[in-house]
């Protein structure tokens, strides 16, 4: 069967070519907005990784360290006088709590 008028006006060489050239600019500009998406989105994985990880080292390192830390001054100076009595041991010299020196 013969193709319709219409059809053989779309199917000139130079139709041709604009489908092609259409194509091919559809296909880089989707390329590029897969692309784009895709930094943009890595990015703010990147953020979270990093948000997420200074997180769980503030909460599983520093803050028990800082809770152990707290616990063993709480444990060497029991009060105040017992504190103001190992600081006038060192002839003067103020004992920082939990440096050992007690």
């Amino acid at each position: 069967m013969a193709p319709s008028p219409a059809e053989q006006a779309f199917s000139t060489p130079q139709n041709n070519a604009a489908a092609r050239i259409a194509a091919n600019n559809f296909n880089l500009i989707f390329i590029s907005v897969v692309l784009s998406v895709s930094v943009i989105l890595d990015g703010f994985a990147l953020l979270f990784i990093v948000a997420y990880n200074s997180f769980l080292v503030n909460t599983f390192w520093v803050l028990p360290s800082f809770l152990l830390v707290s616990a063993s001054r709480i444990g060497k100076h029991h009060t105040t006088a017992q504190r103001i009595k190992n600081s006038h041991l060192h002839f003067g010299h103020a004992v920082l709590p939990g440096s050992g020196r007690a």
